[in-house]
């Protein structure tokens, strides 16, 4: 895959979602601190990919809530 398209890759959300998942169901045996994605930035463990998907779902409910307001308003 070229550089420029695992970065794009990496950023996705559903990246961060679909790997940890896929890995633990590889894995009988794992730990919060497993690499569970390569990315271009970094190796990423399950716990920060986790973490990660904790706080995309509260910015993305703050960002939602501020939008709701407005057009509800």
């Amino acid at each position: 895959m070229p550089t420029w398209l695992q970065w794009v890759a990496s950023c996705n959300p559903l990246t961060h979602a679909i790997e940890p998942i896929r890995y633990i169901y590889a894995h009988a045996d794992w730990t919060l601190t497993d690499v569970v994605l390569a990315a271009p930035y970094g190796d990423l463990t399950l716990g920060s990919a986790l973490g990660l998907l904790a706080g995309f779902v509260v910015l993305s409910v703050i960002f939602t809530q501020g939008i709701l307001r407005k057009g509800l308003a």
